[in-house]
């Protein structure tokens, strides 16, 4: 039976199964990292006792299709589709492997790409000194990074940004996040609709229009290695027919390993338990397995978890219900009842928030009647993605809150007192109603001398009913893996390449330090995807002499 191929119709349905897929990975579950706090370097001697996950590289029989291309890509999220188009456009034949069954992969919950040097920067008289971003982002990720990785990232960036519009995949505006620089080019389209869903669906479209030979359903499974070179690629059909693709150069871009609790812990250093992956399913480090069982090293600091931190258990990030009883500067309280950060530090800079949020076993935000009666009327105080902003009347809040509770949510408590909605909790009585009491004290007094949140979020607890939503530690995605040239070649721990082998977006390493750099350079991640891509398959046509 022939391998499934990609269609724009095959891709809206995918859409569908990935808005679902999203959705249940919105409960607390396997996908997930651990606390993490060692610091120091692993050795050599400590590696092989935290890679049991390489172990479990699938052994399969002989092939009954054998294709011969120039370039194999693996996974067909935007890496994939970036590093396939690439690759077309440079004159190569390709064949672009996926596991799920339509493309888009975790990029679709993106929505926007870093840049700098870019028209829409230039047309609002935006000017942004390289050497000072780099050196802000190098600061930022205390020096652990590659210096060459974000001169070569940013160098590129602007070409990037070009070379999507020039495949009809467009932007709408450049925008900064709270204190970041004005880096991240908004993708065009409707916010309630997903930009990353749009913008996605342009680039599969701009896949076909290149005859991009994209095949759902048949994920890679080993690569082939040759005297030290990587030659092909042993995948698998729907059916479960073996094949084999040759080639002289095999690009990985399966999106990170957030599905799989293993690596979570042993490379991102966080409990799976206590987590909630927010990207698409089918992300469990398939191709950083399968590069490291071909030779290539990991970085020593080989993992981050994209974290933003708060969502209710049971919800999607960006929905309504999400973003206001998640993610909103209300009272937040911790497994001892206690106050644990300042709680507009999602809008300050929301990686930050999920790194409060690490360190606590449980989390809860704590709001009185008045404060969602003012969400259903004027709106959230903090926008929550593209598709929730602040201000806009939430009518249905109380609607969809009870339809949580009918679908048997656990995670949302309602009581008539605050000692009440403790015990529902599972938190200590007297130690909520103490810090409630104290915390509406400094609403009074205007200002927050505990912990300095903005007095435009001081709002007392005070109207019964009261509520309590249980929130998970969210993540967007992994970063990091596999060690990597600024031609995004695989190295091997000699630091040298591994002919043949590329390794580009999240399966990558040496582009972040110990969390997400909104702050500084939202979109990086994005970013970084599209333009290691390029490099990777401008590398290839190098290697086929093109």
């Amino acid at each position: 039976m022939e391998a499934k191929r990609v269609s724009r119709r095959s891709f809206l349905r995918g859409m569908g199964l990935a808005a679902a897929a999203s959705a249940t990975a919105g409960a607390l579950s396997a996908c997930s990292p651990k606390n993490g706090g060692d610091d120091a370097k692993p050795t050599d001697a400590e590696r092989p006792e935290t890679e049991s996950w390489t172990a479990d590289i699938e052994e399969l029989g002989e092939p009954e299709e054998i294709l011969n291309v120039d370039v194999c890509v693996v996974g067909a999220g935007g890496t994939g589709l970036a590093a396939s188009m690439q690759s077309v456009q440079n004159g190569l034949s390709v064949v672009c492997l996926e596991k799920n069954g339509a493309p888009g992969g975790s990029f679709i919950c993106t929505e926007g790409m870093a840049a700098i040097g870019t028209h829409w920067q230039m047309d609002e008289g935006v000017e942004i000194r390289q050497d000072e971003l780099i050196a802000e982002l190098m600061a930022y990720h205390h020096w652990i990074p590659d210096y060459d990785l974000y001169r070569t990232f940013l160098e590129n960036s602007a070409d990037a940004i070009d070379w999507l519009e020039s495949l009809g995949c467009n932007f709408q505006r450049v925008r900064a996040f709270g204190p970041s620089y004005q880096v991240c080019h908004e993708y065009a389209g409707d916010p309630a609709q997903g930009l990353g869903s749009q913008f996605v669906e342009s680039m599969v479209a701009a896949a076909e229009k290149l005859n991009v030979d994209i095949r759902c359903s048949t994920p890679a499974k080993r690569l082939v290695v040759e005297n030290g070179s990587v030659v092909g690629v042993l995948a698998t059909d729907e059916d479960g027919r073996v094949i084999k693709v040759e080639c002289p150069s095999v690009i990985i871009a399966t999106g990170g390993y957030g599905n799989n609790p293993s690596m979570l812990e042993a490379l991102a250093g966080v409990d799976p338990d206590k987590v909630v992956a927010s990207g698409t399913p089918g992300h469990d480090g398939d191709g950083i397995r399968m590069a490291r069982n071909a030779g290539a090293a990991l970085c020593w600091d080989a993992g981050v978890a994209n974290f933003y931190g708060n969502i209710l258990i049971g919800s999607t990030y960006g929905s309504h219900v999400s973003a206001a009883c998640s993610l909103q500067p209300v009272l937040w309280v911790n497994e001892k009842a206690q106050r644990y950060v300042n709680e507009d530090m999602f809008a300050i800079n929301f990686p930050f928030n999920g790194m409060a949020r690490k360190g606590q076993k449980s989390a809860f935000t704590i709001m009185d009647q008045s404060i969602i009666d003012r969400f259903v009327n004027e709106g959230t105080q903090v926008e929550v993605g593209a598709a929730a902003p602040a201000g806009t009347p939430y009518e249905t809040l109380l609607d969809d809150i009870q339809s949580m509770l009918d679908q048997g949510n656990e995670h949302i408590f309602i009581e008539d007192s605050i000692e009440a909605l403790a015990e529902s909790a599972g938190l200590d009585p007297e130690a909520l109603a103490d810090t409630v009491v104290r915390y509406n004290e400094l609403c009074a007094a205007g200002t927050d001398t505990d912990f300095g949140k903005s007095s435009d979020f001081l709002i007392p607890i005070e109207t019964a009913p009261f509520y309590a939503f249980e929130v998970g530690n969210g993540f967007f995605t992994t970063v990091g893996g596999i060690r990597v040239s600024t031609k995004a070649e695989a190295l091997d721990e000699n630091e040298e390449p591994i002919p043949g082998l590329y390794v580009c977006g999240m399966d990558s390493s040496g582009f972040y330090g110990d969390c997400y750099d909104a702050g500084v350079a939202p979109g990086s991640t994005a970013g970084w995807a599209i333009v290691s891509a390029r490099l990777a398959a401008n590398a290839a046509k190098e290697r086929a002499g093109r």
